[in-house]
């Protein structure tokens, strides 16, 4: 019986079993919990954890046994009206086969990353700002949870579900699905009553999702991904009033009875068999297309480059010249864009004269074209520095090098080219074809892309390195180390 303990500032590891254990109205504030297990069955009422950090904790409810109509019991491992803002969950933390809930339940500013989530129940919670970034929830259900403002980029989801909840304003970025379901693709992700208003899930991959009865206004779905094989995503009966899928992947996607469609921005999203409209007539006049998912050559859709064709200016003995993608080497000195500043060249994060692959044509009214994959950065006259699959034609304009002058975008459509180039500047930026662009993509946030690069162009100033840093292709040290700082070994300008 451990209830009514009060500890502060202590280092706890303990094990804790068994059905007869008692851990009601607790007080373990500003602890260090460390390698501990908690085991069902046990309730836990009026837990305090606030400002505590919990580092390899495992807490399972130990799931019953399997019932005659396939369902199981209930988690037996509760935990109701607990207080925890400030704590910290971290170092493979798991939480299974477990309830939380309570209308006093508090983890609002929690920081959960990396936390796995399995087979888990939150009921009536408060969640606001919590971080669960590159957390995994499997099997796991919120219900009637307020978690406005929460960051969830990067996490992962398989048969998650949240209803009549608060969603509002969160970060869901790069979320993606979890799809390990034998031979079939897991749902990732299922919303119903839940508002989602102003919230982000840029270039999520959320399989089979559904978003039924939500609100989704001014929501951004830009370049995400929804569908799998022959089966889309779900946004029955929801608000889609402002919401962005440019640049979206949605095929078969079911927008039956979905409301305000007026109002989106589907421009270069792929509706191919979409449900409840006719696509060519739906498309007709909003830049959307109809193509199906296997049409032309494969495409990777993680790498990020430029085509060879592109051109680019190289200051050398000879003054300035233009070259192709293809003839641009380690340490040229290239245009970055800014007036007549040249920068080396001192890293390729992919640098192949590969088959045709799918890249962005953005079409200018006075300047030509750029062409590139489009989750590639590019500068906009309005100062901002966005991926090129969320330009948007009549509205944004891009920078021409040099000179700084805006140059209205008039059509973006997909084209296939051959090559993928990447060349990455001491400078960080790079003119192409005419147009200021940057090293970095939407893989990962431009200036944490920068400061991880940091330690290569140090490398590259105090040694003079420069064809050794990547090999010219994929190997390496360059790419070696890209894959040694990033997570999941994904490198650096692609997902």
């Amino acid at each position: 019986d451990l209830s009514g303990t009060t500890m502060r500032d202590t280092a706890v590891r303990v094990e804790i079993t068994g059905d007869e254990t008692t851990m009601n109205e607790i007080a373990w504030q500003d602890c260090n919990i460390t390698e501990t297990m908690i085991k069902g069955p046990i309730d836990i009422m009026g837990a305090n954890f606030l400002n505590s950090r919990f580092a390899t904790v495992f807490m399972d409810g130990l799931p019953g046994e399997d019932l005659s109509d396939g369902e199981r019991q209930d988690p037996r491992l509760t935990i109701t009206n607990m207080e925890a803002a400030g704590a910290v969950f971290s170092d493979n933390t798991h939480l299974r086969w477990m309830e939380i809930k309570g209308s006093t339940t508090k983890l609002n500013s929690v920081d959960m990353r990396e936390v796995l989530f399995e087979f888990v129940n939150v009921r009536e919670a408060e969640m606001r700002s919590i971080d669960l970034r590159t957390a995994k929830l499997q099997e796991s259900n919120f219900f009637n949870v307020e978690m406005r403002r929460a960051n969830l980029e990067g996490a992962g989801f398989r048969n998650f579900k949240i209803f009549d909840s608060d969603a509002s304003k969160c970060n869901f970025d790069r979320t993606e699905s979890i799809k390990e379901c034998g031979n079939f693709v897991c749902p990732a992700f299922e919303a119903s009553e839940t508002d989602f208003e102003d919230s982000s899930f840029f270039r999520a991959e959320l399989l089979k999702a559904k978003f039924v009865d939500c609100n989704l206004k001014n929501t951004d779905f830009s370049l995400t991904t929804l569908s799998s094989e022959d089966e889309g995503a779900n946004f029955t009966a929801s608000d889609l009033a402002g919401a962005t899928f440019r640049g979206a992947e949605m095929p078969f996607t079911d927008l039956t009875d979905a409301k305000n469609l007026e109002s989106v921005d589907f421009n270069q999203a792929n509706l191919f068999m979409a449900v409840g409209i006719d696509c060519e007539e739906f498309c007709e006049n909003r830049g959307c297309e109809c193509n199906a998912p296997s049409a032309g050559p494969v495409f990777d859709p993680g790498i990020e480059c430029f085509p060879a064709s592109a051109r680019v200016q190289i200051y050398g003995e000879d003054g300035v010249t233009t070259k192709s993608m293809a003839e641009v080497t380690h340490g040229d000195s290239i245009a970055t864009g800014w007036g007549t500043m040249f920068s080396e060249i001192f890293f390729f994060s992919h640098r192949e004269p590969a088959p045709p692959s799918q890249f962005i044509e953005l079409t200018t009214a006075k300047h030509g074209t750029l062409a590139l994959t489009k989750g590639h950065y590019v500068h906009l006259a309005s100062g901002q520095t966005v991926a090129a699959g969320v330009v948007r034609p009549g509205v944004d304009y891009l920078v021409v090098s040099g000179t700084g002058e805006a140059a209205l975008v008039v059509k973006a459509e997909k084209v296939w080219l051959s090559g993928l180039y990447a060349p990455h500047t001491l400078h960080g930026d790079l003119a192409v074809d005419g147009f200021r662009v940057s090293s970095y993509t939407a893989a990962v946030p431009s200036g944490l892309a920068h400061v991880i690069l940091g330690p290569l162009r140090w490398l590259y100033r105090a040694a003079g390195v420069a064809g050794s840093l990547d090999g010219g292709g994929r190997a390496g040290l360059g790419k070696w180390f890209a894959h040694a700082v990033l997570p999941k070994g994904k490198a650096l300008v692609y997902v």
